[in-house]
């Protein structure tokens, strides 16, 4: 069974990818895309699990 760690970290991973492709429907700045991509698929799932443990 997956560990509730990957689950969030794969959670958060989909929902970035996702938001990263409406932000490219609606954004030029890809600065902006990046910064989302990298800020919910990577940053925030490590943020919550560490603040878990």
């Amino acid at each position: 069974m997956a560990s509730t760690d990957g689950k969030i970290a794969t959670a958060f991973g989909l929902l970035g990818i996702g938001l990263w492709l409406l932000a490219l429907q609606f954004s030029d700045n890809r600065l902006l895309r990046l910064g989302v991509l990298l800020g919910v698929g990577l940053v925030l799932p490590v943020l919550i699990n560490t603040l878990r443990s």
